[in-house]
């Protein structure tokens, strides 16, 4: 019996990959935000040693994830 649309392995590798894709993004997301807030803890000596201005560091804190 024949049967229209994807198969279940595709529905299956489909919905995997798309899981995947999520919790990559969420995890970038995460790192980026954690990220953020260790450069604007930085104190000036810290961030003139890495060539970050502190609005520099204040800017990159205050982007959306």
């Amino acid at each position: 019996m024949e049967h229209g649309g994807a198969a279940p392995t595709d529905l299956l590798d489909t919905f995997s990959t798309a899981v995947i894709a999520t919790a990559n993004f969420v995890t970038t997301w995460y790192d980026r935000s954690r990220q953020r807030c260790q450069l604007v803890e930085l104190d000036s000596r810290m961030l003139d040693d890495i060539g970050v201005s502190r609005a520099a560091a204040l800017t990159e804190f205050d982007k959306p994830v």
